[in-house]
């Protein structure tokens, strides 16, 4: 099968940031997977119906940035939920817990501002993740119709947002300060992501990626954030 598809007239692969926000409900999702991708692993299942064995698989193999799931519990239950991509950036504990603890409170403050869709298109939204994946902390993103340094955007701007909504979800004063600003204010002061302290360790040892595994291991063993790794 072709790795491009045809959707709304635009090319699309099944690797994806997304192709627009939800309008009404997420059945769009779904009703996106059946008219713009074709299917990939075309097996039968003899299962119930109700399983929604088809669905799962064919849902299971288109990877958006945010993926709808759904799920059916052994008594039958079905159930939604979405699969986020923001813990496995990690790369250590430490770092996992700041990444889920900013996106929560960020979605949770954001959200009592208004409409974030309002205020950004779908296709801004777009270009800035991917400069962000490209560039990293030395990314020039928009926001509020104004272009600026990623790092500062979060420090300035989004650290103060996500701090509100953690306080609106009642945690722990001290967490928030920790994994907030010991941990993901600090990590955008020094520029020091898991992919920087990568590429920097490759540029002093050369491409010795079982040694640069084994050190990332170790580092990872510490239970310290990545900002405060050393080559």
């Amino acid at each position: 099968l072709p790795s491009i598809i045809q959707l709304d007239g635009h090319h699309q692969r099944r690797v994806t940031f997304g192709n627009r926000y939800i309008r009404k409900h997420f059945m769009e999702l779904f009703l996106e997977n059946l008219d713009g991708y074709p299917t990939l692993l075309p097996t039968v299942y003899d299962t119930p119906v109700e399983e929604l064995s088809h669905l799962k698989l064919h849902n299971g193999n288109i990877w958006r940035w945010n993926r709808p799931i759904i799920g059916v519990s052994k008594k039958g239950k079905p159930h939604i939920r979405i699969e986020q991509r923001t813990p496995a950036s990690g790369p250590s504990m430490v770092d996992i817990v700041a990444n889920v603890a900013f996106y929560i409170g960020l979605v949770t403050g954001l959200c009592d501002e208004g409409d974030p869709t309002e205020s950004m298109p779908f296709v801004q939204a777009k270009e800035n993740f991917y400069l962000a994946a490209k560039n990293g902390m030395h990314a020039e993103i928009t926001w509020d119709k104004e272009r600026g340094p990623l790092k500062d955007l979060v420090i300035e701007t989004l650290l103060p947002i996500a701090t509100k909504g953690l306080i609106k979800l009642n945690v722990d004063a001290e967490e928030i300060d920790y994994y907030l600003n010991g941990v993901i204010k600090a990590r955008c002061e020094n520029s020091q992501t898991g992919a920087a302290w990568q590429r920097k360790w490759v540029e002093r040892n050369g491409k010795d990626f079982q040694g640069l595994t084994e050190a990332y291991f170790l580092n990872q063993e510490k239970g310290i954030p990545v900002h405060q790794w050393q080559i």
